[in-house]
């Protein structure tokens, strides 16, 4: 797998793939914060169970 990080530089290794990713999901985790109450639908909770589910096989 592989992402781009701040500098725009090709990421390949697993570990700094991890933390960017995880660095990208805290900053969307913080932005739904900002959205107190919610009501995320079933479709969003699938969908992100199913990513959730892909990312894990994969390592």
């Amino acid at each position: 797998m592989e992402t781009i990080d701040e500098d725009g530089n090709i990421v390949t290794d697993n570990k700094s793939f991890l933390q960017i990713w995880e660095r990208e999901f805290q900053k969307l985790f913080d932005k739904a914060e900002a959205f107190e109450g919610a009501n995320f639908d079933e479709q969003f909770y699938e969908e992100v169970k199913k990513f959730k589910l892909e990312l894990q096989q994969q390592f």
